[in-house]
């Protein structure tokens, strides 16, 4: 019942293919914990990626989590799915010990491991010490797995990134396989852009536009689906003006701006 990780987040047409399958699985199978969180996950992504959105994705979501839970509390994956509903309703109380009793229920599963992971590390950013322990997860969940999608590697290098390490943020983003995913590019370019490489940063912003031509005006909606804090999303917009991308100034900026200029 579990979607292909890489495929639901970069393509449209594979996260509706999977939602078919989610429900009809869950149809089926009514009384089958897996399926549901299936479910959750999917509808969840809706909202996280945009893609072919229904109404009240993360409401629907939320409902086949707390269903999965119900069928098997022992369920570490139904656990996870009801966390990352919970982190993208921007409740990170609620997240924290919905994570930790996925990852407690099965700490060898690195499916689990890198969604904790990947959460964990977004929704702490504002605290480098706890935010670590996702980074930390993120890295177990690839040394359990010979094989593993490639978005393990992005938390991670967002993260050397955002703490300007830019030659270890390179060597990670480049391990990404996800040509067609918006945030390869975007991180890119980024980072090309905090280390003045224009030059280099053109391919990049040029494929971030080609998959994404709203990006410039949606970047900041975008990171505040993450829980990501104004500090880091400073960052980002800027490096990406840096890196040649044209992204509006946020209007409290502006009218910072032009008070301070009376």
């Amino acid at each position: 019942m579990e979607a292909n990780t890489d495929q639901v987040f970069c393509a449209p047409r594979c996260l509706t293919r999977c939602r078919g399958r989610a429900a009809s699985g869950a149809d089926i199978a009514p009384s089958y914990a897996e399926a549901w969180a299936g479910l959750a996950h999917v509808y969840s992504h809706e909202y996280v990626e945009d893609f072919n959105a229904k109404p009240d994705s993360l409401g629907r979501a939320l409902l086949a989590a707390q269903r999965a839970v119900k069928l098997d509390p022992a369920s570490p994956r139904a656990h996870m799915m009801l966390g990352k509903v919970q982190f993208f309703m921007h409740d990170i109380d609620a997240f924290v010990p919905a994570a930790k009793r996925a990852v407690a229920l099965n700490p060898n599963n690195a499916d689990i491991l890198a969604w904790y992971g990947v959460l964990w590390t977004y929704g702490h950013w504002a605290d480098p010490v706890t935010q670590a322990r996702g980074v930390e997860a993120m890295k177990r969940a690839i040394a359990m797995s010979p094989i593993y999608p490639s978005w393990y590697h992005l938390p991670i290098a967002w993260t050397y990134y955002a703490n300007g390490d830019y030659p270890a943020a390179s060597a990670e983003a480049k391990k990404v396989d996800m040509p067609d995913y918006f945030w390869t590019h975007q991180l890119l370019a980024a980072i090309y852009g905090a280390m003045g490489r224009q030059d280099d940063a053109r391919a990049p912003v040029a494929k971030l536009l080609e998959l994404y031509p709203a990006f410039p005006q949606e970047v900041r909606q975008i990171w505040k689906k993450w829980n990501v804090p104004d500090f880091v999303i400073d960052k980002v917009t800027k490096d990406l003006r840096r890196a040649g991308m044209d992204i509006p100034e946020r209007e409290s900026s502006k009218h910072v701006a032009a008070t301070s200029n009376e």
